[in-house]
């Protein structure tokens, strides 16, 4: 049975358990509380007391859900919930059902509530833009969207529609070096990924035309291009939902086992390979061990990542003892020998 209660959202409101182990023979105080930040989500903090010096310890904080919420166990011990991108409508529904329904969220919650279920208002979805680049190839489009996991159609093609709209110079040479578009929700979650030159390709000949000879593609009937990036960015949100085949996890288990044989006799490391359960294409291969900082740097400056402290990156999933990549992101910096 889990109680769960509210009201404990910062280091002045939080949940304080009087007696809580220090070491090995002292006890202490630890406050708990749940930080929300707004497109991150919810995550749960703690904070133990130092009984020597009475100055509190930093905080420790748990990786993010989108929406969070406090409990006591039967046994009377604080623990947290929560439900994510990942989350089905099922999910999400009896969540906020069991700890007592919309009215116990906040704002932000609320938010990120109704863009889990689709409602959220399109009108305000906000996106960004970013040519993926290594010297003067172009690798990708990434088109980053402030929502979970549902974007409305049109959302997506209006973007494509505008970017390539400016015909710019990296998405000529995007298309130069057979890259990809690909379509982000919140937290990096990979929602498509489709080759921009395939895109074209379909287009009515005279396109490719008008590219090299760098004219204004408002020239060009727009409907047409809309309609053909429709289907293939439905085609792409499809995958995401549909089961991937036998076939098709054994591809990604035999990459995952040679880009770790490769990686271990290239870098003198071990690596341990997380095992691939995802269903669904494209999945994240990760890794964990000790990661030297010079795989991480070329990891970064190969995906167009930009890092605080060159001398020991640590960024997102690029940890000196951690490594998550999709599926597709490692064959390229392999392919294109990156790392």
């Amino acid at each position: 049975m889990k109680n769960y209660i509210f009201g404990h959202n910062n280091s002045n409101n939080a949940y304080v358990i009087d007696d809580y182990p220090y070491g090995f023979r002292e006890r202490t105080k630890m406050r708990v509380w749940i930080e929300t930040k707004p497109i991150k989500g919810d995550r749960m903090v703690t904070q133990t007391l130092n009984p020597k010096t009475q100055n509190w310890n930093k905080p420790k904080e748990s990786t993010f859900n989108l929406i969070g919420a406090l409990y006591l166990d039967d046994q009377n011990h604080i623990k947290w919930d929560g439900i994510s991108q990942y989350s089905t409508k099922d999910q999400i529904t009896k969540f906020v059902q069991e700890i007592g329904g919309e009215s116990k969220l906040n704002p932000e919650q609320l938010k990120q509530y109704k863009h889990l279920k689709g409602e959220g208002d399109n009108a305000e979805i906000k996106y960004t833009a970013k040519f993926d680049k290594l010297g003067d190839k172009v690798y990708s489009l990434d088109l980053r969207f402030d929502v979970a996991n549902t974007i409305k159609l049109g959302k997506i093609v209006d973007a494509i529609d505008f970017v390539i709209g400016k015909l710019n110079k990296s998405f000529k040479a995007l298309l130069d070096n057979d890259g990809s578009v690909r379509v982000f929700g919140r937290n990096g979650v990979m929602l498509a990924n489709m080759s921009a030159k395939k895109l074209y390709d379909q287009i009515k000949g005279n396109l490719q035309n008008k590219i090299k000879e760098n004219k204004e593609l408002t020239k060009i009937k727009l409907s047409e291009i809309r309609r053909i990036i429709k289907e293939e960015v439905a085609k792409e949100l499809m995958k995401v939902t549909e089961k991937i085949s036998p076939e098709e996890r054994k591809t990604y288990v035999e990459f995952g086992n040679e880009l770790k044989k490769y990686l271990q006799s290239k870098y003198k490391i071990q690596l341990k390979l997380d095992t691939l359960k995802s269903d669904r294409p494209n999945p994240f291969i990760r890794f964990f061990g000790d990661i030297p900082n010079e795989l991480r740097v070329k990891i970064m400056k190969g995906s167009g990542w930009t890092a605080n402290d060159w001398s020991n990156v640590s960024y997102g999933n690029i940890q000196n003892n951690y490594l998550s990549l999709h599926y597709s992101e490692w064959k390229r910096l392999k392919d294109n020998n990156i790392i």
